[in-house]
């Protein structure tokens, strides 16, 4: 049933409202639009019905900052050459504000997922080391640097960001009106 009481903060429009912290008004009317959290409080949007997304350290893993094996250090450094060499995005507040969004966006929009499958891995941290399965929802999204363009693959096991991959940066660099026309005289 659908309410308009009080509950908790990051309260989605579902049938059953899920109560978490904090005080929203919930409407029983579907929004359309982008997810906003002004002030604390939420408001029922696009991308209704999700917990808001875990990006966890991801982004340092993505902005060369990763910490760990060999195996994620040289990962790390080749997506921070990814975007800083090929696309012009460096490490900056500003940057990972507009990655954040982007991916956030892509996370709320189904259109952008490009896979679901199902997954499983060895718990090597939990006793007796069980098989652990899940689904993984793979969403695509694209980003512009001031160079050049990219997509940014990521996977998802529910709102957790698991994973992120930039493919390409090797397209075409955006030009200004002005050599655009100058290409289409000659």
């Amino acid at each position: 049933m659908i309410s308009n009481k009080l509950y908790g903060y990051k309260l989605v429009y579902t049938n059953e409202p899920k109560v978490l912290t904090g005080n929203v008004s919930v409407s029983p009317i579907k929004w359309k639009g982008k997810a906003k959290i002004i002030k604390g409080r939420g408001s029922v949007a696009k991308g209704a019905g999700k917990a808001e997304p875990d990006f966890g350290k991801k982004l340092d893993y993505l902005f060369g900052k990763a910490t760990g094996n060999q195996h994620n250090l040289e990962r790390t450094a080749g997506m921070k050459s990814e975007l800083a060499k090929k696309m012009g995005i460096t490490d900056t507040p500003e940057n990972r504000e507009y990655i954040m969004q982007k991916i956030r966006e892509s996370y709320l929009d189904n259109s952008s997922i490009s896979k679901v499958e199902q997954m499983s891995y060895v718990a090597k941290e939990l006793p007796g080391k069980p098989t652990l399965n899940w689904t993984g929802t793979t969403r695509e999204t694209f980003i512009m640097g001031p160079d050049r363009g990219a997509m940014l693959q990521t996977l998802w096991d529910d709102n957790v960001l698991k994973n992120i991959i930039v493919r390409g940066g090797k397209g075409v660099k955006p030009q200004t009106i002005e050599e655009i026309l100058s290409q289409i005289k000659k």
